[in-house]
C-alpha cells in the first residue's frame, strides 16, 4: 500500500477536509463576513499553507503554534498543519505576552502564525523562545525569520502526502488553566476524528446544515462543532468574537440552522433589545456545552425556539470534546442531567479507590475510548494522576441514575465539606438561578471557623432587578437541606468567566475567601 493509498484509508484531520471537498467542490465552505469561499477554493488554500509550511522546514511530528482571532485564515492553519504532518497548538486570544511564552515554549513550537493583533506581543517575548524557528503573520514584522502570510500561500496547491498515523497528535489544547500552569492535551487525530464522526449521529447535524460559530477556535469546540459541520458537508459562518446582535443578524442573513452557545452567550442572546423582531426561523437545533445548562435557562430557550431541538453536550479538552449528551426529548424529565454516554465513550462512576460506586451514589466519572487525550504534553506526573488503570479521571462528581443517565454533582475540587457534610456547589447554584433576580450566580465554599467550610454564593442580578443577601438565603433555605443553603451572598455585576466560558471560582476565592485547608 503507497502512502497515498494509506492516506485515504485513514482518519486524519486533514483528509476529513479533503474528502468533503471532492464531494461537494462548489459548496459554500465558510462564511466570514461577506466572504464566502467554497469547498474546493478552501482545501486548496490549506494546501498552499501546507505545503508552505514544508518549504519553510516544518517536518511531521513538529509542532506550530497559531495566535489568531476567528477567521478563515486560523481554521485553513489548523487544518493545514496537520496536513504538513505537524501538530497544530492553537493559542488562545487572551493570552498575556506571558501567557503565549509559556505555552509557545512549553509546547516546543518550532513556527508561530499570528494575527496582526499579536505582532507587537510577540516582539516582546520572542527572545524567550528559542525554538521558534519562523513567524508567520498577517501584518508587520519581525526582522530575520519572519514572513508573511500571503507569501506563505504561494506555495503549491497540491494535496500533501506525508506518513502520519491515525495515533499520531493532530492538535495539543492547552487546559483553561484556572489553577497553575495550562496543561497542554495531546489529542490524536483518531480523538479528534472520532469526535467529530459521532456528533452527527448523536446531535443530528446533517448535510447542507450551516453552523453559526461564535465560541473562540482555540477551544475544543472547533474538533466538537466545527469539524462536524465540515465532514457532513455543511457551511460554517463565522464570527470573530460573540456579540448578542451580530449573532442575531447572522441567523437570520445566512439562514442558520445550527448553534452552540455556552451559558452565558445564550443569556446574552436571550435578554438582547429587539430579539424578538428577527427571524429565527430556520434554526433547528440549539447546541448548550462547555458549562452545565441551569434548567430554567433550557425552559427559556425552549419557549423561545419550540421548534428546535436542543442538545446539552458534555465534556472536556481531554476528551476532544462531547462525552455525554441530553436529547431535547428527555430534557424535561431529566432536569440537572447532562445525558447519555456517547456511543464512542466508555463511562464509570469510580470511588477513591477506583471501584465502581452504587447506582445514584456520587462519584468521580472516569473515561475510557478512542477520543481520550494521549496524555499532558511533558507533564508525565499530571498525565499518572489523570490516567490511572486504562482509565483517565475527569476531576467531575457525578452520579448515574437507573437508566445510565449522568448528573453532574460538581467538580470535584469544588466540593465544600462544611460540618463533616459534603456540599455540591452546582445543587445550590440551581436553586438559586430559580430565583427571578438571579442572572448568574456562583457558589463556592470559604474557611469558616466552626463548620470548617461555609457556603458563599456570588451573585449577579438581571438589570433592574433588585434582591437582599437574606432574601436569597431564605429563598434556599425552603429549597434545600438547611446545611447546603448560603451563609453569605456577595453581589457582583458580572463573574469572571475564562474565554470558554467557564467561572473562574479561583478569582472569586481569591477575592471572598479561599477554602479551607487541610
Amino acid at each position: 500500500m503507497d502512502d497515498q493509498e494509506r492516506l485515504h484509508r485513514s482518519l486524519l484531520m486533514g483528509e476529513v477536509l479533503a474528502r468533503t471537498s471532492r464531494q461537494y467542490p462548489e459548496r459554500i465552505a465558510l462564511i466570514e463576513g461577506d466572504r464566502k469561499v467554497t469547498y474546493s477554493e478552501y482545501n486548496r488554500l490549506v494546501n498552499r499553507y501546507a505545503n508552505g509550511l514544508q518549504n519553510l522546514g516544518v517536518k511531521p511530528g513538529d509542532h506550530v503554534a497559531v495566535w489568531m482571532y476567528n477567521s478563515i485564515e486560523l481554521t485553513a492553519l489548523m487544518f493545514a498543519i496537520t496536513k504538513a504532518g505537524a501538530t497544530a497548538v492553537p493559542l488562545n486570544f487572551r493570552y498575556t505576552a506571558q501567557d503565549a511564552a509559556y505555552v509557545i515554549d512549553q509546547s516546543d513550537a518550532v513556527a508561530v502564525a499570528a494575527g496582526p493583533e499579536f505582532t507587537d506581543l510577540l516582539a516582546k517575548i520572542r527572545q524567550e523562545l528559542p525554538k521558534v524557528r519562523s513567524y508567520i503573520l498577517s501584518a508587520g514584522s519581525l526582522g530575520e525569520g519572519s514572513l508573511s502570510l500571503e507569501a506563505l500561500q504561494q506555495a503549491s496547491d497540491r494535496e500533501p502526502i506525508h506518513p502520519v498515523d491515525m495515533l499520531d497528535p493532530a492538535i495539543i489544547l492547552y487546559t483553561s488553566g484556572t489553577t497553575g500552569q495550562p496543561k497542554g492535551a495531546v489529542l490524536s487525530h483518531l480523538a479528534v476524528v472520532t469526535n467529530a464522526l459521532t456528533m452527527p449521529m448523536v446531535a443530528g447535524f446533517r448535510s447542507g446544515d450551516v453552523y453559526l460559530n461564535a465560541v473562540p477556535l482555540f477551544h475544543v469546540g472547533f474538533i466538537c462543532f466545527f469539524l462536524a459541520h465540515i465532514l457532513v458537508g455543511g457551511s460554517v459562518v463565522i464570527m470573530r468574537a460573540f456579540d448578542p446582535a451580530g449573532a442575531a443578524r447572522a441567523i437570520e442573513s445566512h439562514k442558520v440552522t445550527t448553534v452552540w452557545f455556552v451559558p452565558t452567550m445564550a443569556i446574552s442572546f436571550l435578554s438582547q433589545e429587539g430579539f424578538a423582531d428577527y427571524d429565527f426561523s430556520s434554526l433547528r437545533i440549539w447546541n448548550s456545552g462547555g458549562a452545565i445548562l441551569p434548567t430554567e435557562l433550557r425552559a427559556r430557550i425552549m419557549r423561545s425556539f419550540p421548534k428546535a431541538r436542543i442538545n446539552d453536550v458534555f465534556g472536556m479538552t481531554e476528551t476532544a470534546s462531547v462525552t455525554t449528551l441530553l436529547p431535547p426529548e428527555d430534557g424535561l424529565r431529566k432536569t440537572a442531567c447532562v445525558g447519555l454516554p456517547i456511543p464512542t465513550v466508555e463511562v464509570r462512576v469510580v470511588d477513591e479507590e477506583d471501584r465502581d460506586v452504587p447506582e445514584g451514589t456520587p462519584g468521580e466519572i472516569a473515561y475510557r475510548g478512542p477520543t481520550i487525550m494521549t496524555e499532558y504534553y511533558k507533564m508525565p506526573e499530571a498525565t499518572a494522576r489523570a490516567m490511572r488503570n486504562g482509565w483517565f479521571h475527569a476531576g467531575d462528581v457525578v452520579r448515574q441514575d437507573e437508566e445510565g443517565f449522568v448528573y453532574v454533582l460538581d467538580r470535584k475540587t469544588d466540593m465544600i465539606i462544611s460540618g463533616g457534610e459534603n456540599i455540591y456547589p452546582r445543587e445550590v447554584e440551581e436553586v438559586l438561578f430559580q430565583h427571578p433576580a438571579v442572572l448568574e450566580v456562583a457558589v463556592i465554599g470559604v474557611a469558616d471557623e466552626h463548620w470548617g467550610e461555609a457556603v458563599k454564593a456570588v451573585v449577579a442580578l438581571k438589570p433592574g432587578q433588585e434582591a437582599s443577601a437574606e432574601e436569597l438565603i431564605s429563598f434556599c433555605a425552603d429549597r434545600l437541606a438547611r446545611y447546603k443553603k448560603p451563609r453569605s451572598v456577595e453581589f457582583v455585576p458580572a463573574l469572571p468567566r475564562n474565554a470558554s466560558g467557564k467561572v473562574l471560582k479561583t478569582s472569586l476565592r481569591q477575592a471572598f475567601g479561599a477554602k479551607a485547608g487541610y
